[in-house]
């Protein structure tokens, strides 16, 4: 039943579910970990928190000196973020961008990122995508942003059509 039309389904394929959980228990700390990150509404501004940074990663042991050599965007973001924490959103679908949540000197960020370890941290048409719709969210809740870029090239479309078949340009 899952193959039709489940929660994993959703989450990898399609792009309609954010999270994904094997448990209730597990799901209510998704969505406790979520809340941590917004206002309570769209006309405030998301709530200062006083945290600490903790040096848990080093930048210079993450990103290879050869630019061809791939490595974690997830790594470099935990340099960035207090405590090292990042909530990454819909990290099962277009994997090749990296889009969630971090705090940095407790004010809440959006990262949009992409993932140098799946196709290079190339754009597609999902990922183009579930960045917009991240980067519209945080815009309607006046979350700002910051864009880690590392990418060779962009996927252009011979068709045009959504789904078509990629070609390097």
């Amino acid at each position: 039943m899952e193959d039709l039309g489940g929660a994993k389904v959703h989450a990898e394929i399609t792009g309609n579910a954010h999270f994904f959980a094997l448990s209730e228990y597990e799901c209510f700390q998704q969505i406790k970990n979520l809340l941590s990150f917004l206002p309570w509404s769209n006309t405030e501004k998301p709530e200062k928190k006083d945290i600490c940074p903790k040096e848990k990663y080093n930048i210079t042991r993450i990103v290879p000196d050869d630019a061809r050599l791939p490595y974690d965007v997830r790594d470099v973001v935990k340099c960035i973020v207090d405590d090292s924490y990042f909530l990454e959103i819909q990290e099962m679908w277009a994997a090749n961008i990296v889009i969630g949540f971090g705090k940095i000197n407790g004010q809440t960020i959006g990262f949009v990122c992409n993932q140098p370890l799946v196709l290079a941290g190339v754009l597609d048409v999902d990922s183009s995508n579930k960045a917009a719709r991240f980067i519209r969210f945080c815009d309607a809740f006046n979350i700002s942003i910051v864009t880690l870029v590392d990418l060779p090239d962009t996927f252009r479309c011979r068709s045009g059509a959504s789904g078509c078949n990629p070609s390097w340009s």
